[in-house]
């Protein structure tokens, strides 16, 4: 890990304000911050030129039960004889083709600035079957191939409510500016267009003051809403709202 010194600064906020990044942004966001220490998440460092882990987050045992040195001596071919067939073929075929397309259409830059995410099952140490979330960071391109990135994977199957595969890829070129590159998300529950602006100003910290300012709407129409995702995601509270937003590629 010596080798990546720049890793180390993700979650600095000087490094985010010399860099200017919104994506690294987002990382260094508290609410973002506090999701690492949920134990269903687990981080990565992949290295894309020899599709090896460099780094890989003590959370990983948590999740699918192996240590992190079984993870990365497993690399990304042992990982993926663990996923499900179908999702698998499904991401070759489907989802990781018309990802490379969108991102050949971006500038260097952009590219830096852009997230892919997508949902697979996968088995853990155990067998059991779980519903991951994987959100994909370029950090570093060399010779306009991508030499580095940030995984982060996420056990989302409390909150997966369909195993249809799901992806998404975003820009954002400033915290409030996310373009949706192409997205398939997961929305079996109807959330409405209306209901998901006032998700992600809730996945972003805002009180419902605040969303109802944002969007010049009453409070009690943000309420509203707030009640009617609840009902029909059958979740319990804000922070599960947001989990359930976030598991089915909503936000």
């Amino acid at each position: 890990m010596n080798d990546f010194p720049d890793v180390f600064k993700l979650f600095d906020a000087g490094f985010v304000a010399s860099n200017n990044h919104p994506v690294v942004d987002q990382l260094e966001h508290p609410v973002f911050k506090q999701l690492l220490h949920y134990t269903d998440r687990f981080v990565i460092i992949l290295n894309h030129t020899n599709l090896e882990y460099v780094y890989v987050s003590d959370s990983v045992k948590t999740v699918v039960g192996f240590s992190p040195q079984e993870w990365k001596e497993m690399g990304v071919a042992g990982a993926s004889k663990l996923m499900h067939q179908d999702d698998l073929a499904t991401l070759g075929r489907v989802v990781f083709p018309a990802y490379f397309e969108s991102l050949s259409k971006l500038s260097l830059e952009d590219k830096l600035r852009s997230k892919f995410t997508y949902t697979y099952r996968i088995r853990n140490k155990a067998g059991k079957c779980l519903n991951i979330v994987q959100e994909n960071v370029i950090l570093r391109i060399e010779n306009e191939k991508i030499t580095l990135g940030l995984v982060i994977c996420t056990d989302a199957s409390a909150f997966r409510k369909t195993d249809e595969v799901c992806y998404s890829h975003v820009l954002v070129r400033h915290p409030e500016g996310r373009v949706v590159l192409m997205e398939n998300s997961g929305n079996s529950a109807g959330i409405s267009t209306a209901e998901v602006r006032v998700l992600k100003l809730m996945s972003r910290g805002f009180s419902e003051k605040q969303i109802a300012d944002k969007l010049n709407l009453s409070l009690s129409t943000i309420k509203k809403h707030k009640g009617n995702m609840m009902e029909k995601t059958g979740v319990r509270n804000s922070a599960e709202l947001v989990r359930y937003a976030a598991a089915n590629l909503l936000i």
